[in-house]
């Protein structure tokens, strides 16, 4: 139950609520991205007692159509966050930022450029997430070009190095790997949804070897 009222700022058009939340509970932050909002907005909560408050909004001033927000994910105790703004120059783009006081949120850098071979309509930054610890992080580009496979890149939080680039074993046109990737609790599986495929497919993550095997 939140004490403020969000119905004076949100339209249908909106889509708030949509994969965009993201919950810690120790401490209690809650991350609210609004992907369709023509703020371009991702609200930022804390908690005390039982009382919810306002804290913040992380405003990036991109344009709704860029679709800051899209996705979401915070480390374990909510100091490192990664927002997706999946149609950032029609490519995507993925911002990474950290909490630098109390409930005080600031980017740091983003990724886009620098990812090796991402195309127009490629969607970087539709479903992202973040180890425990916040030192890995893992984008995913599902309309990954030129046919639309998609891609799981595998990216150092510090430098923004690609340690990994995961694609889909079944290789097949406008598969769509990555539209939706999920890391376990501890951090040590992936599962990656695809759109059209062949087979159920999990990627098992190797913590001290940063590899991956499809099981």
């Amino acid at each position: 139950r939140c004490s403020r009222d969000w119905s004076s700022d949100v339209c249908s058009s909106d889509l708030i609520g949509t994969d965009t939340i993201q919950i810690i509970t120790d401490p209690v932050y809650a991350f609210i991205g609004e992907p369709g909002n023509h703020k371009v907005h991702v609200y930022v909560l804390s908690v005390s007692g039982i009382t919810y408050k306002f804290v913040q909004t992380i405003d990036n001033g991109l344009m709704a159509t860029d679709l800051f927000g899209c996705s979401l994910s915070l480390n374990s105790n909510a100091s490192k966050f990664l927002i997706g703004a999946s149609n950032k120059d029609s490519k995507g783009k993925v911002y990474f930022g950290s909490r630098s006081g109390a409930d005080k949120y600031s980017q740091t850098h983003n990724i886009t450029a620098s990812l090796a071979g991402i195309n127009i309509g490629d969607n970087l930054g539709n479903s992202v997430q973040l180890t425990r610890d916040g030192s890995i992080a893992f984008i995913a580009a599902y309309r990954s070009s030129p046919t639309q496979n998609g891609k799981v890149y595998v990216v150092r939080f510090s430098d923004q190095t690609i340690l990994q680039t995961l694609a889909s074993p079944d290789n097949l046109t406008n598969q769509q790997f990555g539209y939706h990737i999920s890391l376990s609790i501890n951090s040590n599986k992936l599962a990656v949804a695809s759109i059209q495929s062949q087979n159920k497919n999990v990627i098992n993550f190797d913590s001290a070897k940063t590899t991956f095997d499809n099981k």
